[in-house]
């Protein structure tokens, strides 16, 4: 493809002559996977055109010397091959390493085309080829690999089979085919007649009708889990199924407000989509600002079959307290109701709906089914002539199953799924269960927790923990080990395995390791790897099975005073343990794999004696916290050729078991009491060490000065298009982080909505909300140990906001507002410790609160949470607003960098009690 536009003697030809289209993203990749001999062909068959292949950044640029009109016509021509294109999809559970690695291998060393994603429990790996036999020839081999049962004759199945059927070894047979379902009471004859006259009626909508050409055929060998028709005829089937290829006119993608779609099924769809739905979407809150919940806005497909994509908003849970709890079942009631309603009026024959506010959102699961069943249901009643099928589709099995189990309700008794039936059910269901879970709670953890000491032998010494794994603490050369299955050395960001530990690996392990190793650092180019991330790869030579790289750094004397750097090696500790039980796991045949053994990390420079006790103080804290559920790691060897090490491990060690024994053995002793001056001398230390305020900081006019960002593009713009216009460069600008190019005009606009890079998502500035300024966070640490976490410790935030007028960035400039009083909960551990400082700077930048209509109290003009979700309660878990609840942290920290808020390795403390 190095062919020229101009040849020599043809300067005539001028620049505005000259068209140019990209194609990027899925559909590159697709066309440059399986064809590249096409577009070779292409390329040499037609001298008007030229096109330029590049595989690292997947994008194909087609050019004509007869203008854009022809260079739009090849660009419509190649990417219609992407429509022939057959797909499949294979699905293995999430935590079974083995399986999906030689799923993988399959693939990759037979050159098949494939992505690989991650849903909910499962790993997705999406299949492509060019025909479909291949396909089913993939699907036989994968199952065979797998062990999962597959007929003997593929000639039995429909073609276009999905993996679902595959992996259960079930097809439709001829007869099957011709039957219809026996819940639909409708003969085949009367449904030959409807279908002739559904066929001869208008089609004609607001939407172009064009695009329904591309939908799937529909396919009769779907295993449906229900497959029903209502009352007034609508069609309501269940079934497990990737919504990105399900048969419909149209999708739900269920989205934030935002339609940001950064995650769950929302983030599935808009990778699928493509950039196209991306920029439909960004172009709708450019307009709208912010959807509201349980409303939707219609957006084009992108790349994907269907006439359009449907975003909805659903209602999340932790948005409504204990006594609204209904309104947010009614919400998700409107919400389904309104999709549907959307779908009759852009006259839709058929639409997918996934499970909406389920996941991320957090609606029970088990109040969900019914509120769609009652939507679905309702709406039966009242349509019209649209959608004539609803299709509920999910990757799993978990809320389709409690779907039909809701239908058999309504059909067996319509009031057994009525809102407040099934909320008052649920109440109770999840009040016994908090009580037991919490009678169980300490005595789990005080055994786990436990580490006592059990001999010396041999050099060696010899402790275990409550759980049963032993860890033993000597003096040796780590790699000349023998007997032990794992090694874990220290590597720096970039790979170069510089430390004394990985040069011994590097000079031991022989070629085939030093390929691996070479293969990771270079590879790495100009990018470094972040603190914490894990690494494995074959030992090579060495008698380890497998080697686990842990990117730390190298520690120094002062690391005392750098608690960042503790809670860093005390958190890369807990990684390496859980990967390497996760190979114990996975690689069960392999021998001695239950054993790892691992020096102390970074520490390579340190000579004293208490800063190495500390070092090992914050490893001792990672068994610990590894320990409370492993699986099948046993022992865990603790080796240092420095006797220094060695005796500041033993120490450790030592003192936790002696303090175990002694805390099992004696009541703890009471304190004496503190004259009246001492008391106020330790209670002004405890305060002065607990204790920090937050302000709302003025917004930084630098940042907000685009100039700083922008920067002239390096590279030749001519050829290239703006992603934002999809036009030629007008006036093109280079971001100055991630070098993206854009017209500088498209980029200003869109920086003045958010100011983050719309390919990348770099962020560039801060983002500033309209929470009033008059506002305060008042910051306290109390000995108050939250249920289900196991810091003793408790982060309390005190919100505080008083009366005040609202200003111009709010919804009634002049009037007054009522202020609020608030309080929040965090464990104080190191992750608590990381979103109590992301919560900091989301309150300073003024995201946390806004002025509004408040969900809770049903009031206007109130400051109100601005969907960063807090712990107002100790207790009674996730419905109530309390603990326990061991996901809430991840989600919290989801919703921050949503918001641009991002973790920043310098602040781990509040600034006052770094003092």
């Amino acid at each position: 493809m190095s062919k020229t536009l101009l040849k020599k003697g043809e300067s005539s030809t001028r620049m505005d002559q000259i068209g140019i289209k990209t194609i990027e993203g899925e559909t590159a990749k697709t066309l440059i996977e399986l064809f590249e001999k096409d577009l070779n062909c292409l390329d040499k068959s037609d001298d008007c055109i030229k096109i330029k292949v590049d595989k690292k950044s997947m994008q194909i640029k087609i050019s004509s010397n007869k203008g854009s009109f022809y260079a739009e016509n090849k660009y419509t021509e190649v990417t219609k091959w992407c429509s022939s294109v057959k797909e499949d999809v294979i699905t293995v559970n999430k935590n079974n390493e083995d399986d999906i690695k030689k799923v993988r291998n399959h693939l990759e060393s037979n050159a098949i085309c494939f992505t690989e994603s991650q849903v909910r429990n499962a790993c997705v790996f999406r299949m492509k080829s060019r025909t479909q036999s291949l396909l089913e020839k993939y699907m036989v081999e994968l199952n065979q690999i797998l062990g999962r049962p597959v007929e003997k004759s593929l000639k039995e199945k429909e073609v276009g089979a999905t993996v679902f059927e595959v992996l259960e070894g079930k097809s439709v047979d001829a007869e099957e085919k011709g039957k219809g379902s026996p819940r639909q009471n409708i003969s085949q004859k009367d449904q030959k007649a409807k279908q002739k006259q559904e066929s001869s009626k208008d089609q004609a909508g607001s939407l172009p009708t064009g695009k329904a050409t591309h939908v799937h055929k529909k396919p009769s060998h779907i295993e449906r889990k229900l497959d029903v028709r209502l009352i007034n005829g609508l069609r309501f089937m269940v079934y497990v199924h990737d919504i990105t290829s399900a048969s419909v006119e149209a999708i739900v993608n269920p989205a934030n407000e935002d339609l940001a779609n950064t995650g769950g099924c929302a983030q599935i769809i808009s990778t699928a989509a493509g950039p196209k739905f991306e920029s439909d979407c960004k172009k709708i809150i450019m307009k709208k600002k912010r959807i509201k919940v349980t409303e939707n806005e219609i957006s084009g497909p992108g790349i994907l079959p269907f006439r359009c994509i449907i975003n909805t908003v659903g209602p999340q849970w932790a948005s409504y307290d204990d006594n609204h709890k209904l309104s947010c079942l009614d919400d998700l009631y409107f919400t389904i109701r309104k999709v549907l309603d959307t779908s009759e009026k852009e006259k839709i024959k058929s639409v997918a709906i996934p499970p909406v506010s389920s996941g991320i959102f957090g609606v029970p699961k088990e109040l969900c089914a019914p509120v769609y069943v009652q939507a679905i249901v309702d709406f039966d009643f009242t349509r019209k002539q649209f959608p004539q099928e609803v299709h509920f589709v999910d990757l799993s099995d978990e809320v389709l199953d409690l779907t039909c189990k809701a239908y058999q309700s309504f059909t067996e008794d319509p009031k057994l799924i009525m809102l407040k039936a099934i909320l008052k059910k649920y109440n109770e269901k999840i009040t016994k269960e908090n009580a037991s879970k919490q009678a169980k709670t300490s005595e789990k953890d005080s055994s786990q927790n436990f580490c006592r000491f059990l001999k010396h032998e041999n050099k060696k010494a010899i402790f275990e923990m409550g759980s049963g794994v032993k860890i033993l603490i000597y003096k040796d050369d780590l790699v000349k080990l023998k007997g032990i299955g794992t090694l874990v050395s220290a590597e720096n960001s970039a790979f170069t395995g510089s430390g004394a530990l990985a040069q011994s690996v590097l000079q031991h392990a022989g070629p085939s390791y030093e390929k691996q190793h070479n293969k990771v650092r270079y590879g790495l180019r100009d990018k470094r790897l972040h603190k914490g991330t894990v690494i494995t790869l074959g030992a090579g030579k060495l008698d380890y099975r497998f080697v686990i790289h842990a990117i730390v750094s190298r520690f120094s004397e002062d690391v005392v005073r750098k608690d960042d750097e503790l809670l860093d090696l005390r958190i890369t500790t807990l990684k390496v343990l859980t990967h390497a039980d996760c190979l114990s796991t996975s690689e069960k045949k392999l021998k001695n794999l239950g054993k790892i053994a691992m020096p102390l990390l970074g520490a390579g420079a340190i000579r004293n004696p208490h800063t190495l006790e500390l070092l090992c103080s914050f490893v001792y804290q990672g068994i610990q916290e590894f320990c409370r559920n492993p699986s099948a790691l046993k022992e865990v060897h603790l080796v240092s050729f420095k006797e220094e090490t060695n005796r500041a491990f033993t120490k450790v060690f030592l003192d936790i078991s002696a303090n175990n024994f002694k805390n099992s053995r004696e009541p703890p002793q009471m304190k004496r009491p503190l004259s009246a001056s001492l008391r106020k001398a330790e209670e002004k230390r405890e305060a002065s060490a607990s204790f920090d305020i937050w302000k709302m900081e003025e917004p930084n006019q630098d940042s907000r000065n685009l100039r700083n960002y922008f920067t002239s593009p390096m590279s030749n713009t001519e050829e290239d298009d703006c992603i934002i216009c999809l036009r030629p460069f007008i006036n093109p600008v280079s971001l100055k982080s991630c070098h993206h190019i854009f017209c500088k005009e498209c980029i200003s606009e869109f920086f003045s909505q958010k100011p983050v890079c719309p390919i990348c998502n770099t962020m560039y500035g801060k983002i500033y909300g309209d929470q009033p300024k008059n506002g305060t966070a008042t910051i306290f640490r109390e000995k108050i140990q939250l249920p289900g976490e196991d810091c003793k410790d408790t982060w309390i935030i005190m919100y505080d906001f008083p009366d005040g007028k609202q200003e111009e960035c709010h919804p009634n400039p002049g009037n007054p507002y009522k202020g609020t009083r608030r309080t929040a909960y965090l464990p104080a551990n190191e992750k608590g410790t990381t979103v109590l400082h992301m919560l900091g700077r989301a309150f300073k930048q003024g995201l946390t609160f806004t002025v509004g209509f408040s969900r809770t109290t049903g009031r206007n003009n109130v400051v109100t949470w601005n969907d960063i979700h807090h712990k107002t309660r100790t207790s009674g878990g996730p419905e109530r607003f309390g603990y326990p609840d061991p996901d809430y942290l991840e989600r919290v920290r989801e919703e921050l960098e949503a918001k641009g808020i991002t973790v920043q390795v310098e602040e781990r403390k509040p600034e006052k009690d770094k003092k």
